[in-house]
């Protein structure tokens, strides 16, 4: 009887490790999804991360429900692996799981005021753009306030977006929305550094491509404008005037393609990097006025599968040793 127990208990221990290595080997090549923030609706919409294909709602839009989310911008994926949402209209970083979408509670709530862009730095804090703030907190992985990062620089009026410079000691870059331009902050004490650059109208979309260029998209003309490391203009284009672009990435199925969210259009949109339009990459599914998107494992965490696996064998010898105790 302890024999057959014994040769049980391997052969479950191998079927869980199997099909644990089978889903982490296959989370090698997994699709990721594609999450964007509804400005107007209220909720997280899926979407293939490859194909755009429409997959659901992850967050309803409901303001009474789910923590109440209104006017999500922003979204960062957090130490734990659950999804932070910047709740403009609440002032408020809200906390989800990942792939159930169940509200978890309120992350932070502390020193904001209007959150919209948030990035997490080298240091592991989140740091949160104040929109009617006009200013830039700091919170630990945990939430905890750290205070006011920076409300320095000439002029800060709108801080609708903000991104790190790549590299070890980075330097924080603000879009100074009502102000047009962008400046930048020593990132480690907040200081004001420069200007990097300006005439821009209502600067959102900040974001570093590859290889360290940086472009910037004015929301109110629909230009996109490129720029060197050290502020030089490499050239710009329009994705049209009503378009309203409010956030910019590069498209990770192919790295000469960028994705503009387009408020105007309600879409997530393909371009060349010479402002050739590429054409839809994700919109449908209720999908309104677009704040920000992410790119997210579709698959949960490594560590996470092999505690279920785990469980699982932990669950198969207790069913066995109470078998075997029944027939004692």
């Amino acid at each position: 009887m302890l024999t057959h127990f014994v040769s049980r208990l391997l052969l479950t221990s191998v079927l869980f490790l199997t099909c644990f290595a089978n889903i982490v080997c296959s989370g090698a090549t997994a699709q990721d999804e594609l999450l964007v923030s509804d400005n107007f609706s209220n909720q997280i919409l899926r979407y293939d991360g490859t194909t755009g294909a429409f997959l659901g709602v992850l967050v309803s839009g409901d303001p009474g429900v789910n923590g109440g989310l209104d006017a999500p911008v922003g979204m960062r994926i957090s130490a734990n692996n659950t999804l932070l949402v910047a709740s403009q209209n609440t002032n408020s970083i809200l906390e989800y799981n990942r792939f159930s979408g169940a509200f978890l509670g309120v992350w932070a709530s502390t020193n904001m005021n209007g959150p919209a862009d948030m990035r997490f730095g080298n240091d592991g804090n989140l740091y949160v753009a104040n929109f009617f703030g006009n200013s830039v907190t700091r919170f630990d992985s945990f939430g905890n306030p750290l205070g006011v990062f920076t409300s320095g620089g000439p002029g800060i009026a709108g801080t609708a977006s903000i991104n790190f410079s790549p590299g070890a000691t980075s330097n924080l870059y603000v879009g100074n929305f009502n102000g047009s331009d962008v400046q930048v902050f020593d990132g480690t004490t907040g200081s004001f550094i420069s200007q990097f650059a300006t005439g821009f109208a209502g600067a959102a979309g900040l974001y570093f491509d590859i290889d360290d260029t940086v472009w910037v998209a004015s929301l109110f003309t629909g230009d996109i404008s490129h720029f060197a490391a050290d502020g030089t203009p490499l050239g710009n284009f329009s994705t049209g005037a009503t378009s309203f672009p409010s956030y910019i990435e590069i498209n990770p199925n192919n790295t000469n393609e960028l994705l503009i969210a387009l408020t105007g259009a309600g879409g997530v949109y393909r371009f060349g990097k010479d402002g050739t339009p590429l054409g839809v990459f994700a919109a449908g599914g209720g999908l309104l006025v677009p704040g920000q998107f992410l790119f997210a494992s579709a698959i949960p965490e490594p560590n996470s599968l092999f505690l279920m696996a785990i469980t699982g064998v932990a669950l198969f010898t207790r069913r066995r040793c109470r078998t075997n105790s029944a027939s004692t």
